[in-house]
């Protein structure tokens, strides 16, 4: 949720500083840039929680080793 919250966020402030675009009647185009912006910060976040799966896979088995559960 909190990935979504900064997404969202990110994307209010590329709107505000594409201003520019959008008074020169570029709206859909900036809207457009805008949601790419955020949806690219959204996607490289996942990949970086995507790459500690493994190391948390394995302290978890580690744990339930050295609990006797395993």
């Amino acid at each position: 949720m909190r990935i979504f919250k900064l997404a969202f966020l990110l994307l209010t402030i590329l709107m505000i500083l594409s201003a520019v675009d959008v008074a020169e009647g570029n709206v859909l185009k900036t809207i457009g840039k805008g949601l790419l912006k955020a949806g690219e910060f959204v996607k490289n976040r996942a990949v970086e929680q995507a790459k500690k799966v493994p190391k948390a896979i394995k302290q978890t088995i580690q744990v339930l080793k050295i609990t006797g559960a395993l």
